[in-house]
Order: structure tokens, then sequence, then C-alpha cells
């Protein structure tokens, strides 16, 4: 039988940008052996970072905290190069999404398990090689959902302690702070590498906000919903974790997947995105 594979990237150029800058993606942490749930906004945006730096470039004002918030104002903006020409951030936002496009792309021509890109290699410039994965990672309940619903993997030697450090204020926020304010509710659990050993590894930590938007653009190949895990990450019932398990139920049933801890319970809906859990 004659088999035809059809093109899935979006012809549109900004309509793959825009779904590039919304797609989670998954950073693994090979010190600690665990994944933190980043948005591709936060990824862009440290790319664009790298460019203007090798231009030569001031980077722009910002008065937004999340790095999708700040998106318009990199498209808005015009980088004077030392010769006085100028270079428009859109261009600059264009290529950047199209990096992680073929990262996400090339991911799909290995559909057994994901493929893990060296993030020095991306932030460099540099030719990407798709690494194997953690040897864990098959056993995760995340890793079903990415069988249906492909996102791309990043792969760094040690996440740093300053990217979660919540001792940074509001004050000092900048173009460099994308990741910084984006995973301050993690820092207690990663300060003084706080985890615990005996949990499984190859979980991810994530924000409700990320959670939703993975399970509702999965949930028309694999509708889902997360139920409590027995184990709890670094050994504390306050700090539960989580399963993902799929469902028989129409995409309008898991719309909002029902996650139920403390924090999900007494904050708003307008901050929920700040409650952050561990998948297993």
């Amino acid at each position: 039988m004659t088999h035809y594979i059809t093109d899935t990237r979006p012809s549109e150029a900004a309509l793959n940008a825009a779904v590039m800058q919304r797609l989670p993606i998954f950073v693994y942490c090979e010190h600690r052996k665990i994944h933190l749930a980043v948005s591709g906004a936060d990824i862009i945006e440290l790319i664009c970072v790298q460019r203007i730096k090798e231009l030569g470039c001031p980077p722009p004002r910002f008065r937004h905290v999340k790095a999708l918030e700040r998106l318009p104002t990199w498209r808005e903006a015009m980088f004077v190069l030392p010769d006085n020409s100028c270079i428009p951030g859109a261009i600059l936002l264009r290529d950047a999404s199209a990096k992680i496009s073929q990262l996400l792309e090339k991911s799909k021509q290995f559909p057994d398990s994901p493929l893990y890109w060296s993030a020095h290699d991306l932030l460099g410039g540099n030719q990407c090689h798709g690494l194997k994965r953690p040897g864990n990672v098959i056993s995760t309940s995340w890793f079903k959902v990415w069988n249906c619903y492909k996102f791309v993997c990043l792969a760094v030697g040690r996440i740093h302690d300053d990217l979660i450090d919540a001792a940074r204020g509001a004050n000092s926020i900048t173009y460099q702070t994308s990741l910084i304010a984006t995973l301050n509710p993690v820092a207690k659990l990663f300060r003084k590498d706080g985890y615990n050993k005996a949990s499984p590894v190859g979980g991810v930590l994530i924000d409700n906000h990320l959670l939703r938007t993975l399970l509702v653009n999965a949930s028309q190949v694999y509708p889902a919903r997360l139920i409590r895990s027995k184990v709890s990450f670094v050994g504390d019932p306050a700090l539960p974790a989580f399963k993902i398990v799929q469902i028989d139920k129409t995409v309008h049933d898991v719309d909002e997947p029902p996650i139920q801890c403390s924090d999900c319970q007494t904050v708003s809906q307008t901050s929920f995105k700040h409650c952050i859990h561990y998948v297993v």
C-alpha cells in the first residue's frame, strides 16, 4: 500500500509564530532529573535577547511581567545597529519562532519518544542535534499526552538558581527576567536542591496556565484529567503530585482541567496560573 504524508506546518508565517509563542515547552534539568514547563514565548524571547547581543543593540524597555505580554513590544521595536541601520523586532520574532517550529517538526519525524534539543546550541545559533530521551520519561503520565500531541523538549545541564530565585524583586524586571518572572513560584521547591530523590524522576513542574493550555490543546486527540498521585513532591503532602489520565468525555468536559489542591481552592480565577503542580 502506498502511503502519503502531509506537511503539518501552518502555511501562514504569522499563524505559525502565534502557535509557537503559546506552545508549552518542557525544559529538562539533567542535574535534578525533572522538567520545568515554560511557554514558547519564554524561549523565543531568550533567543531574541541573544540575537540583539550579537547585533550590538540595546534592549527595548518593557512594562509587562510575562514574556508573552512583552512580545508586542519586541514586535514594534526598531533596533539600531552599530552602522546606524535598523532591524525591525518583528524579524527577530519570526526568526526565533521559526527555530522553535523547526525543532517541533523534526521531533515529529521521530514519533516514538521526545527528542531533547540542547538549549545551549539553540541559543548559540548552532546546529541542534536531537538528544536521546532520559530513560525514565516513558513511565510518566505526560508522556502519553506527548504521544498524541507533540511539543518541544529542551535539555540543560542545570537550571540556574537565578531563574527561580524568588528574592529578585519586581522592580528589577527587565528582558532578562522572562523565565524568572514565570518560575518564581517554584523557588522554594528548588532552593538548596530541596527535591525528593525518591520521587519519580522525569516528572514536570508546571503552572496551571500552561497545564490547562496543554490539556485543552491535546483534548481532541487525548481528552484527559488529573488525579492525585500517591507520591508527593519533596515528600510534603502539602505539595501533592498528579497524574494525567485519559477519559472518555467530550472536549467541553475537559475545558477546565480539574486540579484540586489548597492553593487552587483559595486563589482567584485570574491568578490560578501561579499555582504550581508536579505531574508525574
